[in-house]
C-alpha cells in the first residue's frame, strides 16, 4: 500500500473509498459472556467459527493475555490448524520467525495480544481477524480490524524495473486501486468479532472521520 494516508488522519470506511484498504465483511458466530475464555470453550467459539467460515485463510486471533493466546494455539494445533504464538515476551528471533513461517503458509493461525497491532506488522497475507477480547476503546477496535485490510501487493508486470513498479502504484487512480483489490484473492476481509465490539462500539468502516 504505497503513499496511503493513516487511520489517524482519514477514517476507514474513506480509505475504503479510495481503494487503500480491503471492505470487510463482519460475521459475530457467537458472544461470549466475558473475556475469560475457557480451554472447554475455545473450541466452539474460536476454532469452530474458523473453519466453518474461513478454513485455509489465514488469520490471526487477538486474545486478551500471554496465556489465552497459548491456549488458543493449542487449540488450533489440536484441530490439525498449524498455528503459533507472537508474544511480547518472546525474543525478536522467535517472534520474527514466526512471522516469516505465517508469510509464507506453512501457518495458518497466529495468536497475539498487542504485538501485531503495531503497524510495522501490516501483513497483507491476512485475510481474516478473529477477535477474541473485548475492549472499549474505539481505536483499539479499529486497529483489530485493520490488521486483515491490507490489500495483497499488486503483482509486478514482465519486464517491470523496480522503480517503474513503484511509479506506476503511485500513479495510479482511485479506480485503479479498487479495481487491483477486486481482481485479488483477496477482495474482502473477513472479521469474525465473536466477543460482540461490534455490537458495543459500531463498525469502523461505517464511521466517518
Amino acid at each position: 500500500m504505497k503513499n496511503a494516508p493513516s487511520l489517524q488522519s482519514i477514517s476507514m470506511a474513506d480509505m475504503i473509498e479510495q481503494g487503500y484498504l480491503v471492505p470487510p465483511t463482519y460475521i459475530m458466530p457467537a458472544a461470549l459472556p466475558d473475556m475469560d475464555l475457557a480451554q472447554s470453550g475455545i473450541a466452539h467459539y474460536l476454532v469452530n467459527p474458523y473453519l466453518r467460515h474461513c478454513e485455509g485463510k489465514r488469520a490471526i486471533v487477538f486474545c486478551n493475555s500471554a496465556t489465552q493466546c497459548e491456549m488458543v494455539t493449542a487449540e488450533f494445533v489440536n484441530h490439525g490448524i498449524p498455528a503459533a504464538a507472537v508474544l511480547a515476551k518472546q525474543n525478536h528471533g522467535e517472534r520474527t520467525a514466526n512471522i516469516e513461517r505465517f508469510k509464507a503458509g506453512d501457518l495458518m493461525v497466529l495468536t497475539s495480544c498487542n504485538v501485531l497491532l503495531d503497524s510495522s506488522a501490516r501483513m497483507p497475507e491476512v485475510d481474516v481477524v478473529i477477535i477474541a477480547t473485548q475492549t472499549n476503546s474505539p481505536s483499539r477496535y479499529t486497529s483489530f480490524v485493520a490488521a486483515a485490510m491490507h490489500p495483497r501487493p499488486e503483482p509486478r508486470q514482465p519486464g517491470e524495473s523496480s522503480v517503474d513498479y513503484n511509479n506506476r502504484l503511485m500513479q495510479r487512480t482511485v479506480a485503479d486501486r479498487r479495481a487491483s483489490i477486486a481482481a485479488s484473492d483477496k477482495p474482502r476481509a473477513l472479521i469474525l468479532d465473536v466477543v460482540g465490539n461490534g455490537l458495543r462500539l459500531g463498525f469502523p468502516d461505517t464511521q466517518e472521520s
